[in-house]
Order: structure tokens, then sequence, then C-alpha cells
């Protein structure tokens, strides 16, 4: 999916209600804990009502700012590396099928346009002398 359909698809500001409940379906077997966390987070997060959504989308969306406060950045982080990881292995199956494969490039995509989300807002600490070379 092209970053300008990744815009379209799902606003910047709101994380899709589907891909949390996509994403907990595909950790709950060898993540478990980090499907526990989605799922804790999904049932605390409201739904944004669909006329404060900015643009045209049917999903229901939970609003970026009030799902990070359930779902701190490195957990994310975490949900990301474990999605990417089960990536790997269903395309080392060839039995996979090209829109299984598909959907959770959707879904590993959502989730790295919500870690991106999360870096543009962070202030950059002007005191940080750390050499990070």
């Amino acid at each position: 999916m092209s970053q300008l359909q990744m815009q379209d698809y799902m606003p910047s500001d709101f994380f899709s209600r589907q891909t949390l409940e996509k994403s907990i379906h595909l950790l709950k077997k060898d993540h478990s804990a980090l499907a526990h966390c989605i799922l804790n987070a999904l049932e605390q997060t409201p739904i944004v009502p669909y006329e404060n959504l900015v643009f045209v989308y049917t999903g229901e969306m939970v609003s970026n700012t009030e799902l990070i406060e359930k779902l701190k950045p490195h957990v994310i982080g975490r949900i990301v590396s474990c999605l990417t990881d089960i990536g790997q292995k269903i395309l080392m199956d060839k039995k996979t099928s090209d829109k299984d494969i598909l959907s959770l490039r959707s879904i590993i995509e959502d989730w790295m346009q919500l870690m991106e989300w999360i870096l543009s807002r962070t202030n950059t600490d002007q005191q940080d002398c750390t050499n990070y070379q």
C-alpha cells in the first residue's frame, strides 16, 4: 500500500479499531501479553464519533492521543517487532495467500505510521549532548 493510500485509509491523528482487533488475533498465540495489552487499550479507549473525523472513513477509529496513554511507545515498538517476525514466518510459508500477506503488511504499516506520529510529536531535548555515533 503506498503512503498516499495509507493517508486515505487512516487519518493521521486516528488509529483503526479494526487494526487493533486484527493485531490481537495475530499476537494472541505467541505473544499473549502484547495481545492482552492491546485488548485492554481497545476496551479503555473510546471510539471517535464519526462527525469528528476529518477524512472520509467509515470504520471505527480511536484517537492516537488516547491510545498512546494506554499503549506506551516502547510497547508499540514491540508490537511492530512481533508483527514483523510473524510476517517473516508467513512469507516463508508458501501456502499463504497474497491477500493474507497484504493484510498483514497493512497492519504493520498502520502501527509504523502510529510510531511515526508519536516521533513527529516528540520534543527534542536541546540539552542532550549524548554522542549517538
